[in-house]
């Protein structure tokens, strides 16, 4: 420990974080000595994996640098021990949120507009109903059904944002969607009438 200052031992949180402004180094390997193996403990209990727990705490420590100097701590353990849940609860935010967009993925894979699943005549009216849409609608429905792009892929490919992708798959389908019912009515009634 380079920046070890043998002061930082005795001292207590509050006086330690009063040394920061002027021994950054030195005070953040003091917090880390003092805190990182029941901040380790505290990620594994949310994150339940040791080496997610350890980047956890490797974030949560290289993020301290930056936010020590953004809030007026009157009391550092409760302080820190909500800092830390805090990042946890955000990484597991993180992975449900992906475990959602990968589920919502996979289920638009397999979704009723997938043109393998068209016969000759559906697939021309598919076409027909693609033509109808604007223009950002039709590349992605033609980039994720027929090309099997992810949105991560579409997005670059159109320079536009994910959620961009998106949208414009969930509206594509759903103006693809009320043109083929639209057109399904249009020929009951002329077989009809």
């Amino acid at each position: 420990m380079k920046n070890h200052n043998p002061a930082y031992d005795k001292m207590e949180n509050e006086q330690l974080l009063g040394a920061f402004s002027t021994n950054r180094n030195a005070v953040l390997e003091e917090l880390y000595k003092r805190y990182s193996t029941k901040t380790y403990g505290l990620c594994i209990k949310y994150l339940g994996d040791r080496e997610k727990a350890k980047d956890a705490v490797s974030d949560i420590f290289m993020r301290l640098r930056r936010d020590l100097e953004k809030h007026e701590i009157k009391q550092f353990n409760a302080w820190f021990y909500m800092y830390a849940k805090n990042h946890c609860l955000g990484e597991l935010r993180k992975a449900k949120t992906a475990a959602k967009h990968q589920e919502i993925y996979q289920k638009e894979k397999t979704d009723v507009f997938a043109p393998h699943q068209f016969a000759d005549e559906d697939l021309n009216r598919l076409e027909s109903g693609l033509d109808t849409l604007k223009n950002n609608q039709r590349e992605c429905l033609r980039l994720f059904y027929y090309q099997k792009q992810s949105y991560t892929e579409i997005a670059g490919v159109l320079s536009i944002s994910e959620k961009k992708v998106k949208s414009h798959l969930q509206n594509g389908k759903r103006n693809l969607r009320l043109f083929l019912e639209s057109f399904n009515q249009n020929t009951d009634q002329k077989r009809n009438g």
